[in-house]
């Protein structure tokens, strides 16, 4: 099982996390951001490295979602694990579409 907790920066996805791995006995994972060479300048000029940024989390999620599977290839047996995702692919707050409003 692979949960995935989604939200916006600073909403408490890696508190919660913590929390639900340590009450269920799971194996966090958490979204590199130590490393990470886009972060910074994304907080710098967010229009001009938001796409940059997004593909390497994508990439980064990519190879997490690898690595927790084969791991339980290995172990022959499902190993729960948490992901906090620090960025969703959907705004969370933006302008109606002027043609739907939505």
């Amino acid at each position: 099982m692979h949960i995935a907790i989604a939200g916006n920066i600073g909403s408490g996805k890696t508190t919660l996390t913590g929390l639900l791995a340590k009450h269920f006995g799971w194996t966090p994972h958490y979204e590199d951001v130590d490393t990470n060479p886009y972060l910074n300048s994304f907080y710098e000029d967010m229009q001009r490295w938001s796409f940059n940024l997004q593909i390497y989390f994508l990439n980064s999620r990519f190879r997490q979602v690898v690595e927790i599977r084969n791991r339980v290839t290995r172990w022959y047996r499902t190993v729960p694990s948490m992901k906090s995702t620090y960025l969703c692919t959907q705004p969370a707050f933006h302008e109606p579409d002027e043609h739907t409003g939505f």
